[in-house]
């Protein structure tokens, strides 16, 4: 195991946001996972879900959004296309 490391996780950026946080590498496990420090939380994140800078994690959660709004518009497109 690592020393801890501060990272930017993007895995919730669309409902809470991108989160500042202090995890552990798991690199002997899993080179692009970490294990998050904060009390009270079990949980790992690999990579794609967590970022070094802030900027990498600002990109990412911007390419979801965009994906996301995508995906809305198609479901909106198939709803206006139904008729009763």
């Amino acid at each position: 195991e690592g020393a801890a490391m501060k990272v930017y996780v993007t895995k919730y950026a669309l409902t809470q946001g991108i989160e500042e946080v202090s995890v552990t590498p798991c690199f002997d496990i899993d080179p692009n996972m970490v294990h998050d420090d904060r009390p009270g939380y079990m949980q790992c994140f690999h990579k794609g879900e967590w970022h070094r800078t802030l900027e990498e994690a600002v990109a990412k959660a911007s390419a979801m959004r965009l994906k996301r709004i995508a995906s809305l518009l198609r479901q909106v497109d198939k709803l206006t296309a139904l008729k009763f």
